[in-house]
């Protein structure tokens, strides 16, 4: 019995003795030192960072250099595409850089040599009465933009894959600015649907080499100008009248368009049955509008359209001169009990104010102003400026069928006139056929700058203009006057 208690003394001392070491062991490896070469940065808390996501397991930041590192270093590049920011070797943020200009400048944008010659800010520094000016025609966050910071982490003398997963779960990927595109008037007639039918309802039979820049903008936003009906009677005190099939609209979601604005001088052309029937279409194709409504609390309701974190609040509104027989804006204005659309600037002044104050970014899509003329009058210019000075970040501006100037008005910006942007079968002349893709760029909840894409709005088809001088843009601007 003695010798089987003393075995069991030794199995025990044994045990212990072999725990005891094996715990020694481990207590003798020590973590395996990383040395982090961190810049000094004033956009991104690299320190922050770390002490939010530390290092994993088994390893430990080095107060020396060491074989085993992280190098974080900043770098400028163009722009990746979307898909090449998702999937950029270690990056861990960026920034987008610009040159501000005003919005009078002498000219729209900067070559790259121009801009790398000029002080740059980062974009969330500027807003109007400044603007981020476009580089080679790129507007920051645009795929190629030449001045964008990308803060990029790089794992050497390991491919430990506890230290590369950690890397990927640093921090988000930047989200680059948005770009909202717009343009001007839309009316389809002649050959344009039967053009449409031919190609089994491609845009690209009427919009060609300009659909992929249209489909390029992360919102699109136009001005539907006629009604959506294969049914309704003419209306007579109407001159000029405009009527589109449904699968007209179909085409035009599908050429990239987010938002129409229903407000104009041409949604009573086939009186009010084709005017409801606008609306049901309208709801039907999924794509946002405003302006237009069963009475008038639909008519002065923005459609909201979420951008980054924020979103817009995209009205439509329409108060354009008595025409040649006598129809007015009267004539086409929603009530408390009938359909028709919005005219009254002091409403609209209220509901930009009561959407600022619920957090949403006005925008005003507005179809004013005289016909045919390149200055906006005084009368607009008030206007629209009361508008922005009630809250709006942006007033877009067609009805004249040309191009007018850009402004910035206090804290926001006045498109004037986006002129004609498809206009088939309508026989304009020829400075009514010199049109744009105007782009704003939206980033952190602000309006950051703009760009115009010349484009000809032909009788057939609207195309890209290449030749056309920016410089006419310029002129445009300066004609706005104080």
């Amino acid at each position: 019995m003695k010798q089987k208690h003393s075995q069991n003394r030794w199995l025990l001392f044994l045990l212990t003795s072999l725990t005891l070491a094996l715990v020694s062991c481990a207590k003798a490896t020590p973590p395996t030192p990383v040395w982090l070469e961190l810049p000094a940065l004033d956009w991104v808390n690299l320190e922050g960072l770390l002490v939010d996501h530390p290092l994993p397991a088994g390893f430990e930041r080095s107060l020396e250099p060491t074989k085993l590192r992280v190098s974080f270093s900043t770098r400028l590049e163009n722009q990746p595409d979307d898909d090449g920011l998702a999937n950029y070797p270690g990056l861990i943020s960026g920034r987008w850089l610009a040159v501000a200009l005003p919005y009078n400048h002498d000219s729209i944008g900067l070559t790259l040599p121009q801009a790398l010659a000029r002080a740059h800010l980062p974009l969330n520094q500027i807003s109007s009465p400044l603007r981020a000016a476009p580089v080679d025609g790129l507007l920051p966050g645009e795929t190629g933009y030449p001045l964008t910071e990308l803060l990029v982490a790089q794992l050497s003398g390991s491919q430990d894959p506890a230290l590369l997963d950690w890397l990927t779960k640093l921090t988000p990927r930047p989200t680059r600015p948005q770009l909202i595109g717009a343009v001007g008037d839309i009316v389809i007639r002649g050959e344009g649907e039967p053009s449409l039918a031919r190609a089994d309802g491609d845009p690209a039979a009427l919009l060609g080499d300009v659909l992929p820049h249209l489909r390029s903008r992360d919102l699109l936003l136009g001005n539907l100008e006629t009604t959506v009906s294969t049914g309704g009677e003419p209306n007579l005190i109407k001159r000029f009248r405009f009527r589109i099939h449904p699968d007209s609209l179909a085409a035009l979601v599908a050429a990239g368009f987010d938002f129409f604005s229903s407000a104009n001088n041409h949604t009573h052309d086939y009186g009010p049955v084709a005017f409801t029937d606008t609306l049901r279409h309208l709801a039907a194709s999924g794509v946002a509008w405003a302006g237009a409504g069963h009475n008038l609390a639909e008519a002065s309701q923005p459609a909201i359209l979420p951008v980054e974190a924020s979103r817009l609040a995209v009205f439509g509104f329409a108060l354009f001169p008595t025409e040649s027989r006598g129809y007015k804006p009267g004539d086409a204005a929603a009530t408390d009990t009938t359909p028709g659309i919005l005219i009254d600037p002091e409403l609209l002044r209220r509901q930009i104010a009561a959407a600022r104050a619920d957090g949403l970014i006005p925008v005003v899509f507005s179809h004013a102003g005289h016909e045919y003329v390149n200055q906006p009058p005084a009368w607009l210019k008030t206007m629209y400026r009361s508008f922005i000075e009630a809250g709006a970040a942006l007033v877009l501006g067609s009805h004249p069928h040309v191009l007018q100037g850009v402004e910035s008005w206090q804290d926001g910006i006045i498109v004037y006139s986006m002129g004609n942007f498809l206009f088939i079968g309508c026989d304009e002349d020829p400075p009514a056929q010199k049109s744009a893709i105007y782009s704003l760029c939206f980033y952190e909840g602000q309006f950051r700058g703009y760009n115009v894409l010349p484009v000809k709005a032909g009788d057939a088809v609207t195309s890209l203009d290449p030749g056309r001088d920016l410089a006419e843009f310029v002129a445009l601007n300066r004609l706005i006057g104080n």
